[in-house]
């Protein structure tokens, strides 16, 4: 979302539960947007969410040709972490919550 021309900044994924936030916590390995490795993964259990923050990818990148890759160890899946087979997904132009945040699903198996 480019609206304001500041790009995204952050992008979070919906978290089954609390408890799956905390439990799934050290599960993602090896980050990569844009081709770049990221090593800002957090999780915010209240929120039930797990967050990629400081991206900083500009409104000159086209947002569908930036590609996020990740590793799911310790034997869970994106189904475990999603809580079914859909995972839902908000993209922040801002690093706060009040920022424009258009949400999608990708599928998690």
């Amino acid at each position: 979302a480019c609206e304001r021309q500041i790009g995204m900044d952050k992008l979070e994924l919906n978290v089954l539960t609390s408890t799956a936030a905390v439990r799934y916590r050290r599960s993602i390995r090896n980050a990569y947007i844009g081709g770049r490795k990221t090593d800002a993964v957090y999780w915010e259990p209240r929120r039930r969410s797990m967050k990629f923050t400081n991206l900083q990818i500009p409104c000159t990148v086209d947002p569908a040709g930036i590609i996020l890759s990740f590793e799911v160890v310790g034997g869970y899946t994106m189904e475990d972490i999603c809580g079914g087979p859909d995972c839902q997904y908000a993209a922040f132009d801002t690093s706060g919550v009040d920022g424009t945040c258009p949400v999608g699903f990708f599928s998690s198996v």
